[in-house]
């Protein structure tokens, strides 16, 4: 690749590795946490961005090349897909800083395993951008738990984490890597609002959590990878099912009772006071947040015995919330919106000047054991693609250069279960808004009030 240097450019289908500065010499027999622990140190790369050519991946690039870079001055890190040209393209267009190297261009397809292998092993962290992952993300994921690297992806595809999950979390714990789904838009916001609002109540009323619902308003478009992730899912029998399953990833009770059921219609909220509809993304959020309902719980920390999660979406008026309550249209239909045009294809998204005017904002309204009630709240740019890039990106850098805050070495986690507070600080100093909202917590409160006292 022209400007590329050639310890930068390693790893190639069919190439000898070692000829042309494989750093590792990776191992292929056994000890691979040994081993991992042994060159840790020698990792190539810092962070490695696999799927940087696709519309989030760019972004993702963009905003280690320009924020991450600058505040990490000796940050090593490399741009991974399987085109040459079209990394090349990337990465002649990053906003690189002054004192910043040129990141690292790495080639490697997911049909080629060695290549994948390569990849993984010649740096700490991998961050997965290209999707759908049930069709593209599991070699990233074999290769990560077996060679001991850690990883983080933007997916929102539960049943493949359940799948990946089953299949290699054994795996990772032996080698010590670290799975950090879910880390974009789908679903940090939520995961960590949800514990942020527990740890509020534990603070303020001195209680367990008994119910988080979540409230979202949103401004933004899709991207063609999402509609196609979508599509992909559903032609996929056993993902419908498993879709279904409100404990897919995992609960702190053996089954699911009544709280955990999927919302279908529209409906006034007697608290909020607005009107309410399915989230389009609460298929995939709320199975993340029970996950790690699970995880605290088994860490000695549970939200609650009786905890429950609910997302909504916040609808202006009757009329928006039984339109956005109507079903989305079957795979076979949107296929042919993206054929005609009317929805994007693979690789189109919103524009920089749509972004920079798109917006999201969530609501979490938490109540305690004894039935006290308070506010929190999530806030952000652009939610699908900026802030996912943010929020992905310094998920990566934590596990780079902090991973020791993460409460196991190994094994498949949330991000709430992984960053806690700590990603709650880098992304408030990044423009994001984290925080307890006094006046709202007072408003529901004097609410609740004055039912209490008119029941008298």
């Amino acid at each position: 690749i022209p400007g590329a240097r050639a310890e930068q450019f390693w790893v190639h289908r069919g190439c000898d590795f070692q000829k042309i500065g494989d750093p590792l010499s990776l191992p292929r027999h056994n000890s691979l946490a040994a081993a991992r622990r042994r060159m840790a140190h020698k990792r190539l790369y810092d962070v490695v961005v696999w799927g940087c050519t696709g519309f989030t991946g760019r972004i993702c690039a963009e905003y280690i090349a320009s924020t991450v870079a600058k505040a990490h001055p000796g940050l090593k890190w490399a741009l991974a897909a399987r085109n040459a040209e079209r990394v090349d393209e990337v990465q002649r267009a990053l906003p690189l800083q002054a004192a910043s190297p040129r990141p690292g261009v790495i080639l490697a397809d997911s049909a080629d395993q060695a290549s994948i292998d390569a990849m993984v092993g010649s740096t700490k962290v991998v961050i997965a951008t290209a999707g759908p992952f049930i069709r593209m993300g599991t070699p990233i994921v074999d290769a990560c738990s077996r060679l001991g690297t850690d990883y983080v992806d933007i997916t929102g595809e539960p049943p493949w984490v359940r799948m990946m999950i089953d299949k290699y979390d054994d795996q990772a714990r032996k080698n010590n890597a670290l799975i950090v789904n879910m880390c974009g838009f789908d679903s940090l916001p939520y995961d960590v609002g949800t514990w942020m609002t527990v740890q509020k109540i534990k603070e303020k009323f001195g209680q367990p959590t008994k119910k988080v619902t979540s409230y979202t308003t949103m401004r933004g478009k899709l991207s063609g990878g999402t509609v196609s992730t979508g599509i992909a899912m559903e032609k996929v029998p056993e993902a419908i099912k498993m879709f279904d399953n409100p404990i897919l990833l995992g609960f702190h009770k053996d089954k699911a009772g009544p709280e955990e059921a999927d919302v279908k219609d529209a409906a006034f909220d007697p608290v909020m006071k607005f009107w309410t509809a399915p989230f389009m993304m609460a298929k995939i959020n709320t199975r993340v947040v029970r996950r790690s309902s699970m995880l605290y719980a088994s860490k000695g920390e549970p939200y609650g015995p009786d905890f429950a999660y609910c997302e909504l979406d916040r609808c202006a008026d009757e009329k928006e919330a039984r339109h956005k309550a109507a079903p989305m249209p079957p795979a076979k239909v949107r296929e042919a919106m993206v054929a005609k045009g009317a929805l994007p294809k693979p690789g189109e998204g919103p524009s920089k000047e749509f972004r920079a005017k798109s917006s999201f904002d969530v609501t979490f309204l938490g109540e305690s054991a004894d039935g006290r009630k308070l506010v929190c709240r999530v806030a952000g740019g652009d939610p699908g693609y900026d802030e996912t890039a943010k929020m992905i990106s310094e998920c990566a850098m934590l596990l780079a250069q902090r991973r020791s805050i993460v409460p196991v070495s190994g094994g498949f986690v949330t991000p709430s279960y992984a960053f806690g507070q700590h990603i709650v600080d880098v992304l408030r100093a990044r423009g994001m808004v984290f925080e307890y909202d006094e006046a709202a917590t007072k408003a529901v409160q004097a609410e609740e009030a004055a039912k209490a006292k008119a029941k008298l």
